[in-house]
C-alpha cells in the first residue's frame, strides 16, 4: 500500500475505483486561484449565494454581491444584506461591491454587468443564484 506523509493512502481497488486516491477517506479541497478574476453572484446576501461569493473571494476573485435586501419572508429588509457580505469579503483581503438590482429587470441586470466593468474592467464569472 502506498504511503503519503505517514498516512495510509487507499488504492483505487479499496475506494471502489474512484480514479483518485483518498487520504484517510477524505478528499482534500482543490485549490484554484481566481486572482484577477471578477465575479457577479446574484442572491448573494444569504445562504448558498453568500457561500459562493465568500468562496470566490477566498480564492482571490473580486465580487459584485447582488441581493435585493429582502428578509426571509420576501419583505424589504431594514439594511441591505449584501453590505454585510461585502464587509466579510473585504475582511478576507479581496474587493467587493454591493448591488441591489433585481435580476428580473433587464436594465438592472445590465447595470450589474456595467458595474463590474466600470469598477474592474472585466467580468469573468456569473453565478445566477437568485430566484
Amino acid at each position: 500500500m502506498a504511503q503519503n506523509s505517514g498516512s495510509q493512502v487507499k488504492s483505487d481497488a479499496q475506494t471502489g475505483g474512484l480514479g483518485r486516491e483518498l487520504n484517510d477517506w477524505r478528499i482534500e479541497r482543490m485549490v484554484i486561484s481566481l486572482t484577477g478574476q471578477v465575479a457577479l453572484v446574484t442572491g448573494a446576501g444569504r445562504g448558498i449565494g453568500r457561500a459562493i461569493a465568500l468562496d470566490l473571494a477566498s480564492r482571490g476573485a473580486k465580487v459584485i454581491v447582488n441581493d435585493l435586501g429582502m428578509d426571509v419572508t420576501n419583505k424589504g429588509g431594514s439594511e441591505p444584506v449584501a453590505d454585510s457580505v461585502v464587509a466579510e469579503i473585504k475582511a478576507l483581503g479581496s474587493d467587493a461591491a454591493t448591488n441591489t438590482g433585481s435580476v428580473s429587470d433587464y436594465e438592472a441586470a445590465y447595470q450589474m454587468v456595467k458595474q463590474a466593468m466600470d469598477l474592474w474592467g472585466r467580468l469573468d464569472i456569473v453565478c445566477s443564484n437568485a430566484g
